[in-house]
């Protein structure tokens, strides 16, 4: 398994692998729909990355090199659910991208204006919630 380092030049998503000498265009860039669209922060778990754009949207995609060893969720399905190409968050016109991060089973955004999403799966007690639509906070 090749380890490699993500990185934002211009606007646009790169990986590097520790193996090469030099940064190339990301190759989730197509199926994550980020032609076209700047990049304007990354965020980065163990196995998780969400981006975000200039126009408000954000992708998240996983490590390729993931294995799964369960026998009560298929990993393949988690995974899938978990990742997605890239999506409005519901920012108003003029608000931005304060701070992304991640966590290796949510994403946490918040906004310019003090709003506060966050999408992915939480854990409660033993137990995980799921969140299949954003879910924002106001701060007042």
């Amino acid at each position: 398994v090749t380890s490699e380092i993500l990185l934002i030049s211009n606007g646009q998503l790169f990986s590097w692998s520790l193996d090469s000498d030099k940064a190339v265009p990301h190759p989730r860039t197509a199926d994550l729909q980020l032609s076209g669209e700047q990049v304007t922060s990354l965020s980065a778990a163990t196995i998780r990355v969400s981006v975000a754009t200039l126009s408000g949207k954000v992708a998240t995609f996983y490590d390729r090199s993931i294995t799964c060893h369960t026998d009560d969720i298929p990993c393949t399905n988690l995974i899938a659910t978990l990742s997605h190409p890239l999506i409005p968050v519901g920012l108003t016109p003029g608000d931005g991208v304060a701070s992304l991060s991640v966590s290796d089973t949510a994403s946490y955004l918040l906004s310019r204006f003090g709003r506060f999403f966050w999408w992915g799966y939480l854990p409660v007690g033993r137990e995980v919630a799921p969140a299949s639509t954003f879910v924002t906070f106001s701060q007042k």
